[in-house]
């Protein structure tokens, strides 16, 4: 069931969709936020774990309904998982933490999302100077 992908779009994010993408921006548009957390749960326990495309469609959810607290919560998820979120995502959500009074956790997301960039870029000339040896 969470493999098939379809087409499904919203006004904000037109591309192909797996199924469980569609179940999610379906819960989001109908401000059921809590459909959308048992859905991922029940991903979970089937053994399938968010992707980037996943997470920053929950993000991004969150942001669409000024949820920055559920969007901040997701956004840690993925660092956390080793995922960076869509610059535009992060923006928005980065921007409704400071007008919320939360810049320390709008610090806090860009901080980690430095890290992890710096991560990478060190990961890929690590690799870059391996395959010139």
């Amino acid at each position: 069931m969470y493999r098939r992908h379809v087409l499904c779009t919203l006004p904000w994010k037109p591309r192909l969709f797996n199924l469980t993408e569609c179940l999610i921006m379906g819960h989001f548009k109908e401000g059921k936020m809590h459909e959308v957390k048992d859905l991922v749960n029940d991903m979970k326990t089937k053994g399938l774990f968010p992707k980037t495309e996943t997470y920053d469609l929950l993000t991004e959810g969150h942001c669409k309904l000024k949820d920055f607290s559920g969007a901040y919560a997701w956004c840690k998820k993925m660092l956390k998982n080793g995922f960076v979120p869509n610059v535009s995502i992060c923006k928005s959500l980065i921007t409704g933490l400071r007008e919320g009074g939360r810049s320390h956790d709008a610090d806090v997301i860009c901080s980690e999302i430095n890290l992890k960039e710096k991560d990478d870029c060190r990961a890929d000339e690590d690799a870059s100077a391996v395959s010139k040896l």
